[in-house]
């Protein structure tokens, strides 16, 4: 059960990242970034074309407002009030050994461990390639 990497890093303002943009590509789904006046630097690609969504999911600390289940209206809201780091981003390889029910639970539980349990919102989503290549894994 061989994991080839794992990766995270930090999504800042100062960095010159976008949350929006960021959770866009995750969910391979359109979406429009509030604070961003300059129409040039909208989001313009859907994503939605990619063919390895597989699903995204919003995990939820006790307090978090149930729109928050919305990654679009999450990540507005944070960039609204937020000054500069705005979240971290990484890329979990699941193990082909299991399926693909069992690699989502693994990674809830996961990041309900490292996040959601500290207070912090969580978006999952899972990329599988169309052909069954081995390559199941989870943006957050």
């Amino acid at each position: 059960m061989a994991i080839p990497h794992f990766s995270f890093k930090g999504i800042s303002k100062s960095g010159g990242s976008s949350i929006v943009a960021s959770s866009s590509y995750m969910a391979r789904k359109k979406m429009k970034d509030k604070l961003e006046q300059d129409p040039n630097k909208q989001i313009k690609k859907s994503f939605s074309t990619t063919k390895d969504h597989y699903l995204t999911m919003m995990m939820l600390p006790d307090r978090a407002p149930i729109e928050y289940q919305d990654p679009e209206t999450c990540w507005n809201d944070l960039n609204a009030v937020e000054q500069d780091r705005l979240a971290v981003r990484f890329l979990l390889p699941l193990p082909k050994e299991l399926t693909k029910e069992q690699g989502i639970e693994l990674a809830q539980e996961w990041a309900y461990q490292e996040f959601v349990s500290k207070g912090l919102v969580v978006q999952l989503s899972f990329h599988d390639e169309k052909d069954n290549n081995g390559n199941f894994h989870c943006h957050g």
